[in-house]
């Protein structure tokens, strides 16, 4: 994690590359990577309270590409793995990291697919 936190002047770069990583797990291992990168993403934004000048700005990157991360998510993670998916939203909420209501419609994207 200190990576991320060192280079944080770099965020936007730093979360393309977690997208990108995200959607080269289609059709690998049922989304067990692309669930990796999940936590990773949840790690960076745990540690984005640190006192790092600019640690800020990895949390604001990741909040501009949030629907095309869980868009990823949805298209590469195995049904069976959604409840993970759903359980780190979860903790995110308890962090307050994003709005309620934004954590709300990224669950929903999972939600709706499951009632299909």
């Amino acid at each position: 994690m200190s990576y991320a936190l060192e280079h944080c002047s770099a965020a936007r770069e730093l979360v393309q590359q977690v997208c990108g990583a995200i959607s080269s797990q289609r059709g690998t291992s049922g989304g067990l990577g692309a669930l990796r990168v999940l936590y990773v993403v949840s790690d960076v934004l745990r540690n984005c309270a640190a006192r790092v000048s600019g640690a800020w700005r990895l949390r604001d990157a990741v909040e501009r590409r949030l629907d095309e991360i869980f868009d990823g998510l949805r298209k590469t993670v195995g049904s069976g793995l959604w409840n993970e998916v759903l359980g780190v939203l979860a903790v995110w909420h308890r962090w307050m990291v994003f709005p309620e209501l934004r954590l709300v419609e990224l669950a929903r994207m999972f939600r709706e697919e499951e009632e299909e």
